[in-house]
């Protein structure tokens, strides 16, 4: 329904009815540490290069693997998560940041069906790829397997018919005849459309919480794009995500109820996890975003703060140090200034 609607909290807001075809493709694995992310961010820095608009997205409640997207595509990456969000929420969100003219790379969660639980596929890869219509390319780990990845790839097929899977991208190939193994197992079930080598030098650092975050890794995108352009069937991929069936969504456009409203939030090294779209919605709002950092500075002049998540025990010596800021936030609130504080952004305002 299009026109003027009113949200939960009586906030005005018109929805635009979208219907069309616009590419997708979604990168699922066999389950966490097969290269997911490898392949994805290979799949955006070569279609970049051909001078797509690739719009990234993240399956799940994810802050890590966007900061690599955005660092690629130059776009923020947002969450799709069907545990948080409902259907319709997912399709508009794609909607949203997608165009007939883009193409999105959605990059999964843990394995393919993995969800919730054993028996329910919410919060899955699958789902998210059956909410968008979307065809899924399966990474297959193939560093230990030979004709047994010919069975893995047809259980993946066969498990949910509702599943639309198009292809196979092959990670960690040891040599041309474990290729020619792997290829012959599995071609007459699935197109295979990369073959990855194992090399450490694809391999993103990692820390305790994770991979490190975008920003602290120097991408070398011409590597990228030459590297995906060699190990990935790029002409396929972009076949396959132009061949998606019709979606209907309804992208919500919010009235700005809140003009001149400032909201400070805490981005810095210590505090680097946000959900793209939550900050996008308050300016959408008419709220201005003044981000500053807890580690050094001063609170600037607003009417709410927002506290992040991110690595404030990695910090925490300068996060010390820095006393004025977290006696000027602490007054403030005192004296009735809103706070909202998350995760790392939770555990800096205790003692």
């Amino acid at each position: 329904m299009e026109g003027l609607d009113y949200n939960a909290k009586g906030i005005p807001q018109e929805v635009q009815d979208i219907t069309d075809t616009r590419p997708r493709v979604v990168i699922g694995a066999t389950h966490s540490g097969a290269g997911k992310t490898t392949v994805t961010l290979l799949l955006m820095g070569a279609l970049k290069r051909r001078g797509f608009d690739v719009r990234p997205f993240k399956v799940g409640p994810d802050f890590i693997d966007p900061s690599h997207h955005r660092m690629i595509c130059g776009h923020s990456s947002h969450n799709l998560d069907s545990f948080m969000m409902s259907e319709e929420q997912i399709r508009s969100s794609f909607m949203k940041y997608t165009s007939g003219d883009s193409i999105a790379v959605i990059e999964g969660v843990m394995g393919l069906y993995d969800g919730m639980d054993g028996k329910d596929e919410k919060g899955s890869t699958a789902h998210i790829s059956k909410i968008l219509k979307a065809p899924v390319i399966l990474v297959i780990d193939g560093s230990s397997l030979s004709r047994s990845a010919g069975a893995i790839a047809l259980g993946y097929r066969a498990f949910d018919s509702g599943v639309n899977l198009r292809g196979v991208i092959l990670n960690r190939v040891g040599s041309r005849r474990h290729e020619e193994m792997l290829r012959d197992a599995i071609e007459e079930i699935v197109p295979v459309v990369g073959v990855i080598p194992k090399k450490s030098d694809l391999i993103v650092s990692e820390r305790h919480l994770g991979l490190k975050m975008g920003h602290e890794v120097e991408y070398d995108h011409e590597m990228l794009a030459d590297l995906g352009s060699e190990y990935i069937d790029i002409e396929s991929i972009i076949k396959i995500a132009g061949e998606c069936e019709e979606l209907e969504g309804g992208v919500i456009r919010r009235e700005s109820v809140y003009k001149g409203c400032k909201i400070g939030v805490a981005r810095d090294r210590a505090f680097c996890f946000y959900y793209p779209e939550n900050i996008e919605i308050m300016r959408e709002l008419g709220a201005e975003v003044v981000e500053f950092s807890p580690m050094e500075g001063s609170l600037p002049d607003v009417d709410g703060v927002y506290l992040g998540g991110g690595y404030p025990e990695l910090y925490a010596e300068e996060l010390e140090q820095n006393e004025g800021i977290r006696e000027e936030i602490k007054r403030r609130v005192e004296e009735g200034m809103p706070l909202y504080a998350e995760c790392g952004g939770m555990m800096y305002t205790l003692r």
